[in-house]
This record gives structure tokens, sequence and C-alpha cells, in this order.
């Protein structure tokens, strides 16, 4: 954990004063319905609770795999999908089957937005510079 953002931790923990990794981020949101669906609150650093520590360690090491196939946008957008509004588990063939459907769209919305451009295709002409500018008159007066 890190107290100030960088490329590595780069989500705003809930329940610290610190900048987190992604893994850490999905984990807390994991943990955070799971409080939900038991009717308890999550305290402050609740990662060091007895009750929180091994699920938070044991869930982690699976997020870490997660994130080696999706990114971790597509897996925060199945948590906050609402298919997975019940669930509070994103390590089942359901709920990893709605992660890869927000990956496709994650996929093609970045794809359609980079557009490449075959200049060669182009009709276009360089552009005509007059004769009269003042870099013209400056090499005429060298001349």
């Amino acid at each position: 954990m890190a107290t100030k953002q960088t490329e590595k931790c780069s989500f705003k923990s809930k329940y610290g004063d610190s900048w987190i990794t992604p893994a850490q981020y999905i984990i807390e949101r994991l943990c955070e319905k799971k409080a939900e669906s038991e009717k308890v609150h999550l305290p402050v650093e609740f990662w060091n609770v007895p009750k929180w520590d091994n699920y938070y360690k044991q869930n982690l090491r699976k997020v870490y795999s997660l994130l080696k196939h999706y990114s971790d946008r597509a897996i925060l957008n199945a948590l906050n999908s609402k298919e997975m509004s019940n669930r509070y588990s994103i390590f089942t063939p359901f709920a990893e089957d709605i992660i890869k459907r927000e990956q496709k769209i994650l996929d093609t919305a970045k794809s359609a937005s980079r557009v490449d451009i075959n200049r060669n295709t182009l009709n276009s002409k360089p552009r005509q510079v007059s004769k009269s500018n003042a870099l013209s008159k400056l090499k005429e007066l060298d001349e």
C-alpha cells in the first residue's frame, strides 16, 4: 500500500488512507459484497481482523490469476453488473462469463476509438504557397 498514487497503486482504498493495487481494490469490493450479504460492517483496515484476513489473502491470489487474463476494469464492471448484484464471488464459471463479456466490450470500445488513416488513399495535394510572403521577400533581398 502506498501513501501516494503511483502507476502500480492506482486505486484509493475505502478502508485505509492509502493507495492500493487493482487486485487489492477488487478484493475490497468482494469483501464489501460479502459483508452486505452477511449484514456486517467492515471496519477500517478490515484485512487485519482475523475473520477477514484469511478470506482476503485467499481471494487475493485468485484475483491475481484473473488479472493475468482480464483487465481490472472488466472485473470491476462485472462486479458492478446487474447479474452480480446478489453474488460476492467472481471465481465461478457464471462470473467468469460475465467478466469475458465485459472484457469483449472494453476491447471493442478500445479498437473502435483507434482509427488508422492511410494517407496514400487520400486525394491530397501539397499546399500552394503564394510568392508574396515575408519569407519570399527576405530571400529576394538576399539575391
